[in-house]
């Protein structure tokens, strides 16, 4: 039995409108919940945000404003989200990226959350040293991963970032 199999946690991607947790907020979650090395469930949402999103954001990631006009708002999903993580490790691409945009967003709900995070981008540093770049697009096709849906999409992100950490763990 390979060492994957037996890895539980859950995948987490968010996109954000930014680079700053404390100005700018997130418009989708995207999360994978792996249990002996399988994905078992999912979690994916846009975010309502009532501020106009920057253009050279959504090119990057598909979202526009009309994109977000019927989605939950952030104290609908962040406890949802909270719930579906529960006391997992949560394992992202950039993994400090994501940790302070998601206790930022979760600090504006007054909840927290304490789970451990491991990051993909650093594992793949270690494990891929002769990688040029270390996108988790590129990553992904170092590893002959196949890549379905629209990268820079949440759930995308978060499925290929599982899929990252299975690899590199096996």
């Amino acid at each position: 039995m390979s060492i994957a199999a037996n890895l539980n946690f859950i995948a987490l991607d968010l996109e954000t409108t930014g680079l700053d947790p404390s100005n700018d907020k997130v418009i989708e979650v995207g999360l994978v919940k792996v249990s002996e090395g399988q994905i078992v469930d999912e979690l994916q949402s846009l975010v309502f945000k009532a501020e106009k999103i920057d253009p050279a954001i959504s090119k990057i990631n598909g979202i526009y404003n009309f994109t977000l006009g019927a989605a939950p708002l952030a104290s609908e999903i962040f406890p949802q989200l909270k719930r579906f993580v529960g006391s997992d490790t949560l394992v992202a691409h950039n993994a400090d990226f994501d940790r302070r945009f998601l206790q930022a967003e979760l600090f504006r709900l007054n909840l927290q959350l304490n789970n451990s995070f491991l990051c993909s981008l650093k594992l793949s540093r270690v494990k891929l040293p002769k990688l040029a770049n270390h996108k988790l697009i590129n990553v992904a096709r170092s590893l002959e991963i196949d890549i379905e849906g629209e990268p820079h999409r949440a759930l995308t992100d978060a499925r290929l970032t599982a899929a990252i950490w299975l690899k590199l763990n096996t």
